[in-house]
């Protein structure tokens, strides 16, 4: 079997890229890195073809990953023509980085995978090289990484079964976000019906096999008793399970190396103005956007997307100065809970609901979690627990888009305070 039989679309994808930005390509067959390899690497489409096949290690791909920052970096380009090539350097390091998936080591007879981090680059990374599709950056994540509108995080209810229906009615929630019928779902413990077990299924298959974008359901809090074997079959979507305990290697270099690089290349696509770029063309597949900071929009496979840096992400990558710190965090402690407070004043004008009774009561438990753990570190992963949850829930409830800016200060200030 071709270990690289799934980054065949990727490829495409990042082929069709880099011919748009004649700009790009003309640095980067002159870049250094390029020059010492033996391979011929005279076209666009040779260039492609070496990242996704030539025999790499993680310092190779790591040599790559600069490679392609210097050469984005030299780019001369007029304003228009910058998207191109900033287009294009991202599809090229989004295919470099699948190429760090062990997948000897990571391959398994089933969709079910268990994985340690979070981070939906790294995810999407994990389920494109495994299983397929390409990947679609859509806004950054709270650990100031590019999220892809493919992964979907699921939380089980902690007083379920964690049977199969139980996370088939989590997906459906998360997938069908925002919708009526995902906030009817989301307050039962049934079974999902037929048709909206077929409902799902139909959008998964959708995202895969139109769309061709890599898709996973991240499981943020599995149980011991959770088995979700027969829906991933069913439904023919990869599952992964956040294990803090897992110590196999699913990548050819540290992910927290990874994450830093890529934090890095992040910080030099902010180039352009955003008064001077069109609108972002959301998804049908609800992209799940969490974004904040300032915003560039980047073409990508046929359409526009909006990307976002998280403003203080960059900020305190490199900050070791203890006592800034420590006066830095006091300070972002009192701000949180200003945000908190006021973000309770407005979800209480929300409709009466049954989510809404829920959001309010964990805006309250974030608030009392918030005061214990700025002594109490054991309770910053309840306090992360908690806000996650008001998210969730404020995407389920009826009026719950007036929570969205407040909440996306809540996970800029969460990130740095939590450790996320």
């Amino acid at each position: 079997m071709d270990a690289h039989q799934f980054l065949r679309d990727q490829a495409d994808k990042t082929l069709t890229l880099l011919s748009n930005s004649p700009e790009l390509w003309a640095v980067l067959k002159t870049d250094s890195f390029f020059a010492s390899q033996k391979s011929a690497i005279f076209s666009e489409a040779t260039l492609v073809e070496w990242v996704r096949d030539a025999p790499l290690d993680g310092v190779a791909i790591r040599k790559l990953f600069l490679a392609i920052r210097r050469s984005l970096k030299k780019a001369k380009t007029v304003a228009e023509k910058r998207k191109a090539a900033e287009a294009a350097a991202v599809g090229l390091y989004a295919l470099a980085a699948c190429r760090l998936v062990l997948v000897s080591q990571s391959a398994t007879s089933t969709k079910v995978l268990d994985i340690n981090t979070p981070v939906s680059f790294l995810c999407a990374v994990l389920a494109v090289s495994l299983f397929g599709g390409t990947l679609d950056l859509r806004g950054v994540d709270e650990h100031g990484c590019p999220m892809h509108s493919g992964v979907f995080y699921v939380r089980l209810a902690p007083d379920g079964d964690w049977s199969g229906f139980d996370i088939e009615r989590a997906a459906y929630c998360a997938i069908f976000k925002s919708s009526a019928a995902a906030m009817d779902v989301s307050e039962v413990s049934a079974p999902l019906s037929k048709q909206e077990s077929a409902d799902l299924c139909a959008r998964l298959e959708t995202l895969r096999d139109v769309d061709q974008i890599g898709v996973a359901l991240v499981v943020v809090n599995p149980f011991e008793a959770l088995n979700p074997e027969d829906f991933a079959d069913k439904a023919d979507v990869p599952i992964f399970k956040m294990s803090k305990g897992v110590d196999q290697a699913l990548f050819g270099m540290a992910h927290e190396d990874l994450v830093a690089g890529l934090r890095e290349f992040w910080s030099e696509l902010q180039t352009a103005q955003p008064s001077e770029l069109p609108q972002t063309q959301a998804s049908h597949a609800g992209a799940q956007e969490r974004t904040m900071g300032n915003q560039i929009h980047v073409t990508v496979h046929g359409g526009t997307v909006a990307v976002a840096l998280a403003e203080n992400a960059m900020a305190q990558a490199g900050n070791n100065n203890t006592m800034h710190k420590t006066h830095q965090q006091g300070a972002q402690w009192d701000q949180l809970l200003a945000n908190l407070q006021g973000l309770k004043v407005v979800a209480g004008d929300m409709p009466a609901s049954k989510v809404a009774d829920k959001l309010n009561a964990r805006i309250d438990e974030a608030l009392v979690l918030t005061n214990e753990a700025q002594t109490q570190p054991e309770k910053k992963g309840l306090l992360k627990t908690a806000i996650e949850s008001i998210q969730d829930l404020a995407e389920l409830a009826e009026g719950g888009e007036k929570l969205a800016v407040p909440i996306a200060g809540l996970i800029a200030l969460v990130a740095p305070l939590l450790g996320a």
